[in-house]
């Protein structure tokens, strides 16, 4: 056996250099504060090599408001706040002895700290077997006195000192490899398992009480716990677990793809319903377009080429005109060689001249005449402003009726006539004015309505949802000004999505007030009351910061429908939440029915004294939080592009409609018309006297025999004016086809340009992703086939309402299909960004998802998981089942061991001993046989049972808190007692004693159980020799003298030597169990000791009066009181 003989301090607490010597049971008495259990932890820092996680200083204090000792607090000499030196160079050795051979070991550590310092550094540890090492062996001379040696100088001695005698001293930088080294240097017959002593030798210095329990005690106490590679199994099976979730999510996954390609498919078809329209209304138009432009072009080439004939005729009538000329020349040279013929054909040439002068007298009433047919031809063919068919034939008979009278010189009549179609003609064009003003309006708002949703574009653009036509044209009327004009809906949200379409459905027009800088509200107020006729924008609203509320904009009840607005702007949610004001969130109808403002998730409101339910917004309407989709976009544009066909229409209509008017103004001046008429009749009127007059002298004029000349030169002269008013029929109808040639070409060039952008349109509508020429052939077809005898502008018309219609189902349904999309790849975390903000790209990703699932990524999972379970239950057999089962065996095993060292002991009082009892739990036994089952080859899966399966996966997959499951401690599984038993019978429980037994009946069983622990540890059953200390602090404190003998015997039986501590009034009690007690007094920093030496008569003559020891003597005061 090992005794500790000698205890070497140096630079330890108050103690500079002190050797305290130790005979078998040693105990330090003294007062609190004296420092006894320092030599206690000096013992146990020196036996443990320091280890943090196993020396326990101070331990019955633990749990107490004391400051928690530390090893440098030791070293640097720390009471209360005072430190006794700055820097320490500290010692700790023991030295014991083998009690057969005497031969010494010295076992210790080198400790350094300073003042500043966080912790103590250890500087090493040494076992020197054959060394009975002393105190001056630590120190060294200086200055006349004594100071510590330097580690390093400490080292050389002692390797001096071993090689003298033949020994090697070990030195150690670590707590495990000293233990170790120790345990081997002073057990040499025996390997002690160093871990399972420095747990005992640790526990033995916690003895305190048994509040919490005897099961606990024993179980902490005595059995260690096995750690399980809790990690591991949990990863394995979490591993299984995941690959079988990601089989359900991937089974899932393939559910939701199908529903989604469902869904996907249906939205193709409506968007391929909208293209088809699309395609059909401008190929109905192209082909339109494309047979006017072929009548128009057809009809331009044959007006160019009667042009191109009539010019050739013309060409050749002058070239024959010349010879006519010249004919008649020598005609008249004949003719006025006679006095008679030149006479009478100076008179004829006056005619002539007279009759040439007439067209100029004619020509500007046949234009009046011309003017006015062309002018009411043009607006004749408007049905739009032909309503009255019969005033325009009217007029249309007045002006011929006019022409035939002036052709047959019938001025008066055709005066008349020319005169009353006049009057009826203004008289048809008063509707005119009304039409050009039409005109203009309708080209001012098309005009308006381009703009505004141009204006809408570039704010959806900037703000991310699609505002109203007048909330963008404000906005940006006001950034014209300088104004920054922010709508609502982009500064706020709805914090509960659940309410979103409720709130937005009551909020409405609000939702796009428009906040602007405090200082400008007045600027922007008055620019929106200026504006007037189609520039208005009564849909514009500015928010008035002015008359908000703060309190109401900053209250977050959560009671109100309010507190769900939040956002960066506080004037935005300000503003909503006062329109919210007081308005309760209500989740019933008896709540909409108690509240005077509530609102339910679903669109019930309780305001303005009644019940009801609003109309709710489709997700396709909400604003707040909401992205601007590109299907949004497409929608926009085609609308533009709608828009700005139907302004530049407008444009050309209010043109036409302007020269219409301004010919007519220029024509039907009536008075002024008519004025001029009577001067050019008057003219016309007098010309025909003085033709009549010139007529008459031809014909009194007598030529003779000269006739036949006469006759000649007549003829000669007759061609020559055929051929004239031939070129003059020819060039009124050259110029007549020049005119309508270039009406024609004006007409062909309108044409054309429909065309093109009919052809555009058409190619664009050919470019759509969803067209498909046979799709549109086929649904032609069935179009044409239900909508026969329809003009073809209403076939055009009723296609684009249809590719409206299914425009707009198409988006509403890809603002759904695409919101479970978005659900779906955020729920299983697909990392895709275009695919969000596409349909199209979303339902390719899920066609090839569901593609990659079924194909091959859902039978890799399967396989995977099966393969993960074999893995997870072969590891929980060998890294969980087997250990604990091992651990069970071990336990039982130690108990069997201590049980058997109890059964050997001597009695306690009232001739008791004492034996460890274990049970299972009852709610584990099914556990504990299935683990013990399970660690045996060939046992079943840890699958197999799904009720212990999901015990065990929900232990080991238990989140790391700090509780404790009954696979990391395995002992949770069992209850532990203490068996009190009297002559081999069990007399009772130590757990049934706790509340009801004497201070000794308590503490009894914690010297019983240390010792068996520690002697376990020691292995003091099996062999001899091997260290045996057992340090007690506040020793038999509570316990009775006869109790207290009977322990110290219990321990003496174990072979464990005592170092133990207590308060200066036990002297009396621990005299009988010591051998050597020390006597402490402290004075400031001064530790005054003496020692005295028990003999062991003087421990017989302390048990003299023991009646426990010495039953004769109660019989003796018996019979004295008998006498």
């Amino acid at each position: 056996m090992q005794n500790l003989k000698r205890i070497n301090l140096v630079q330890f607490f108050l103690y500079e250099a002190e050797s305290f010597e130790i005979d078998g049971d040693t105990s330090f008495l003294g007062p609190n504060g004296t420092g006894k259990t320092v030599l206690l932890d000096a013992v146990q820092i020196a036996m443990l090599g320091g280890h943090g996680h196993y020396v326990h200083l101070n331990a019955q204090k633990e749990g107490s408001n004391s400051k928690p000792r530390r090893i440098m607090d030791y070293c640097l000499g720390m009471t209360d706040s005072n430190l006794k030196r700055e820097v320490a160079q500290s010692y700790i050795c023991l030295v014991f002895e083998d009690t057969k051979s005497k031969v010494c070991t010295s076992i210790g550590i080198s400790m350094v700290a300073a003042r500043g310092d966080s912790k103590h550094e250890t500087k090493g540890m040494f076992v020197a077997r054959g060394c009975d090492l002393e105190i001056g062996d630590f120190l060294e001379g200086v200055d006349g006195g004594q100071s510590p040696l330097r580690w390093e100088d400490f080292r050389v001695q002692l390797r001096k000192r071993g090689d003298a005698i033949g020994v090697k001293p070990q030195f150690h930088d670590t707590p495990e490899s000293f233990v170790s080294e120790m345990l081997g240097a002073l057990c040499s017959v025996r390997r002690i398992d160093a871990k399972a002593y420095m747990s005992a030798f640790k526990k033995s210095l916690a003895l305190r009480s048994l509040d919490d329990g005897v099961d606990k005690f024993v179980r902490e106490f005595l059995i260690d716990a096995k750690p399980i590679n809790r990690q591991a199994a949990a990863a394995q099976i979490q591993r299984f677990q995941e690959l079988r979730k990601l089989v359900e999510d991937t089974k899932a996954q393939i559910a939701e793809l199908e529903k989604l390609e469902s869904d996907f498919r249906s939205l193709k078809n409506v968007s391929e319903r909208a293209t088809g329209y699309t395609a059909l209304a401008a190929t109905l138009q192209y082909e339109h377009w494309a047979e006017k432009h072929g009548f128009l072009k057809e009809e331009v080439e044959d007006l160019e080429r009667q042009d191109t004939e009539g010019q050739r005729q013309l060409t050749q009538l002058k070239e024959r005109l010349q010879q006519l000329e010249a004919d008649e020349k020598a005609a008249l040279a004949a003719v006025h060689a006679s006095e008679p013929l030149k006479a009478k054909q100076q008179a004829e040439e006056a005619l002539e001249q007279l009759q040439r002068q007439l067209q100029d007298y004619t020509r500007p009433i046949e234009r009046i005449i011309n003017n006015i047919d062309q002018a009411l031809s043009d607006l004749l063919a408007d049905q739009e402003f032909n309503k009255n068919p019969a005033g325009g034939r009217e007029v249309t008979k007045l002006i011929k009726e006019s022409r035939d009278h002036l052709t047959a010189k019938r001025l008066s009549p055709a005066k008349e006539k020319l005169t009353a179609a006049l009057h009826a003609a203004r008289q048809m064009a008063q509707p005119l004015e009304s039409l050009v003003d039409r005109a203009k309006t309708a080209r001012d708002r098309a005009d308006e309505d381009l703009k505004s949703l141009e204006a809408s574009r570039r704010q959806s653009d900037k703000y991310g949802v699609a505002l109203s036509n007048d909330t963008a044209r404000a906005i940006e009327r006001l950034e014209f000004m300088g104004i920054t004009a922010t709508p609502v809906c982009s500064l706020v949200k709805v914090t509960d999505t659940t309410w979103q379409p409720a709130i937005e459905s009551f909020l409405l027009s609000n939702r796009e007030a428009l906040v602007v800088p405090a200082d400008k509200h007045i600027n922007a107020l008055d620019m929106l009351l200026k504006l007037s006729g189609s520039e208005r924008l009564p849909g514009a609203a500015l928010v008035n910061e002015a008359r908000l509320d703060s309190a109401v904009g900053k209250d977050t009840n959560p009671d109100f429908v309010g507190s769900l607005i939040s956002g960066s702007d506080p004037i935005a949610v300000s503003f909503l939440r006062n329109i919210l004001s007081r308005m309760r969130k209500a989740y019933s109808s008896a709540d909409l029915r108690n509240n005077s403002r509530a609102l339910t998730a679903d669109g019930g409101l309780s305001a303005n004294f009644t019940t009801k339910t609003i109309r709710m917004l489709s997700p396709a309407q909400l604003m707040f939080g909401k992205k601007y989709e590109p299907s949004d976009r497409g929608f926009l544009e085609r609308q533009i592009d709608e828009a700005r066909r139907i302004a530049e229409e407008a444009r050309r209509i209010c043109e036409r409609r302007v020269k219409q008017r301004d010919t007519m103004t220029s024509i039907l001046n009536v008075e002024s018309v008519v004025r001029e008429l009577e001067e050019d009749f008057k003219r016309l009127g007098d010309h025909f006297v003085a033709v009549e007059t010139k007529e008459n002298l031809i014909n009194s004029i007598d030529v003779g025999s000269d006739e036949a000349l006469f006759k000649a030169q007549l003829r000669a002269t007759k061609l020559r004016r055929d051929a004239e008013l031939e070129k003059d029929g020819l060039l009124t109808a050259t110029g007549g086809a020049t005119e309508s040639l270039k009406i024609k070409r004006e007409s062909l060039d309108e044409a054309r340009q429909s065309f093109d952008r009919a052809k555009d349109r058409l190619s664009d509508a050919q470019k759509d992703t969803d067209y498909s020429a046979q799709a549109v052939d086929e649904l032609r077809t069935k179009f044409e086939e239900s909508q026969s005898n329809v003009a073809i502008n209403d076939l055009i018309q009723e296609c684009e309402r249809r590719a409206t219609t299914a425009r707009r189902q198409a988006v509403s349904k890809s603002d759904d299909v695409m919101e479970l999309f978005r659900a779906f790849v955020d729920r299983y975390e697909h990392p895709v960004i275009d695919e969000r903000k596409s349909w199209r790209l979303a339902m390719k990703f899920g066609a090839e998802a569901l593609d990659r699932l079924k194909g091959t990524t859902l039978a890799e999972r399967e396989q995977e998981a099966a393969e993960a379970q074999l893995a997870a239950e072969e590891n929980f057999r060998s890294g969980v089942a087997i250990t604990i089962a091992g651990a069970i065996d071990d336990m039982r095993r130690v108990l069997k061991e201590m049980n058997g060292l109890l059964a050997t002991s001597p009695e306690f009082a009232h001739n008791e001993r004492y034996q460890f009892q274990y049970e299972p739990r009852p709610q584990y036994e099914a556990l504990i046989h299935y683990i013990t089952t399970a660690s045996r080859p060939g046992a079943a899966g840890l699958f197999d049972s799904e009720v212990m399966s999901k015990t065990i996966m929900d232990m080991l997959l238990a989140p790391e808190t700090g509780v404790q499951t009954p696979l990391d401690d395995f002992r949770m599984l069992f209850s532990f007692d203490v068996l009190v038993m009297a002559n081999g019978v069990k007399r009772a429980k130590l757990s049934d004693r706790v509340h009801t037994g004497s201070g000794g009946e308590h503490k009894v069983p914690f010297y019983l159980i240390a010792g068996s622990a520690l002697a376990h540890a020691y292995q003091l059953d099996r062999n001899a020799g091997g260290p045996a200390i057992i340090l007690i602090d506040e020793a038999f404190n509570k316990v009775d003298p006869g109790n207290t003998l009977s322990a110290h015997r219990y321990l003496k039986s174990l072979g464990l030597q005592l170092i133990m501590t207590a308060p200066e009034d036990s002297y009396g009690k621990l005299m009988p169990v010591t051998d050597r007690i020390y006597e402490m007094q402290r004075f400031g920093d001064h530790i005054f000791l003496e020692a005295t030496h028990i003999k062991p008569k003087a421990k017989e003559l302390m048990r003299s009066d023991m009646v426990q020891e010495h039953p004769d003597l109660l019989d003796q005061k018996l019979a004295e009181r008998t006498t």
